[in-house]
């Protein structure tokens, strides 16, 4: 990539604006491999990093994903996510570089309401969101028309909510990236989801996702699991200071489990320092809750670790119920599991809260999770 040349016609007056002296104006020394930007990870499992991204990451992310999600003149790119966190600054970023227009909104937190309102009354042609966002869109039917494309990430998207959605006529894209790789490695077309609603599609131009076994990092076939190394001109160099990016021969290794199918679409399943080991079998996390979310009594679930000096972790859900009569009981809970999941992985710690704690970028605060465990929920 080559940074555009700024031309002026030779016919052209060039005067400088009042009192300056344009012989006295010299031109920034810069490079593509300059830091550009430094953005602190979201530090859902630890405190956050700085992450340094240089203006050929953020070009290259801009242009891969514009080849998946297209640009068109007239888009309008609505942001209710932070602007201290990839998945928001991007938006601002990638539609300066595009020459569109990206719609801020100025309501603290996130109403449903509002964002529908923006998202109509600009005649918006795309949004960024987490998965909750979306959910309350859907159920708010907040959702227009003009909707060209719906991006979700941050953490992964339920695929019964990639379902409703769909049914909605939202088109939604899951995503799947992170800080270190400028936002965006993989996500899935709006035309996909229907097929597809439990991937987060294919990587995007130029990068590439290869699945490693843990230990030796070593390629795995299609259809196994393992850590998800990422490599491409996303890429960031490393982190502020003296701090290093974990990589292998292969790439960034993101600490995200995951596979590939045999259509190439990427499947993601949660953090690697997530699993919860219990008495020395391995749960992971994201399979808990995906069975707990079909329970009738449950709007929202996270399940964490929660540390215990006898079994190492007790598997613990931190739930939002459905109203106020529902029973989200240890007993309820382990009852629903039942011919569902092996018993080593019903949740043998319970709290009822009324939101789930999440960080500013809007994936759960699992730290927080835990000590809500901890101090409020009987075994």
């Amino acid at each position: 990539l080559d940074a555009p040349a700024v031309r002026v016609a030779d016919d052209a007056t060039v005067r400088p604006l009042s009192g300056t002296d344009p012989d006295a104006v010299t031109p920034v020394d810069s490079a593509w491999d300059d830091t550009r930007l430094l953005l602190f990870t979201s530090g859902t499992t630890g405190d956050p990093t700085a992450v340094r991204l240089t203006y050929r990451n953020l070009a290259a992310s801009a242009a891969a994903s514009a080849a998946r999600l297209g640009v068109l003149p007239d888009d309008r790119w609505l942001c209710p996510l932070s602007m201290y966190h990839t998945g928001g600054v991007s938006v601002v970023l990638r539609t300066a570089l595009y020459g569109t227009t990206a719609v801020l909104t100025r309501t603290p937190g996130f109403d449903a309401a509002a964002v529908g309102d923006a998202l109509e009354t600009h005649d918006c042609t795309g949004v960024s969101l987490v998965p909750p966002m979306l959910d309350r869109l859907v159920e708010a039917n907040a959702v227009p028309d003009s909707l060209r494309f719906a991006l979700v990430g941050g953490a992964p998207t339920p695929p019964e909510l990639v379902e409703r959605a769909c049914a909605a006529g939202v088109p939604v894209c899951p995503t799947y990236g992170a800080t270190e790789t400028a936002s965006q490695a993989a996500t899935l077309h709006a035309s996909d989801a229907p097929a597809h609603p439990e991937s987060v599609g294919r990587p995007l131009l130029g990068t590439t996702v290869t699945v490693v076994e843990p230990d030796t990092h070593t390629p795995v076939p299609d259809g196994q699991a393992g850590l998800l190394a990422v490599s491409g001109p996303t890429v960031t160099p490393g982190y502020a200071g003296e701090g290093t990016a974990p990589r292998c021969e292969h790439g960034l290794l993101t600490g995200d489990r995951g596979w590939i199918d045999a259509d190439g679409f990427l499947h993601v399943g949660g953090r690697a320092s997530d699993e919860i080991i219990t008495g020395g079998e391995n749960v992971r996390p994201e399979a808990v809750a995906a069975v707990l979310r079909e329970h009738p009594a449950i709007e929202a679930v996270a399940v964490v670790g929660v540390p215990d000096d006898a079994w190492g972790d007790r598997v613990g859900a931190l739930v939002v119920p459905a109203d106020d009569t529902a029973d989200v009981s240890v007993a309820s809970l382990r009852a629903f599991c039942d011919g569902r999941l092996a018993g080593y992985k019903h949740p043998r710690v319970v709290a009822a809260v009324d939101a789930l704690p999440r960080t500013a970028s809007g994936t759960v605060d699992r730290q927080a999770a835990v000590a809500e465990l901890r101090d409020d929920a009987a075994p």
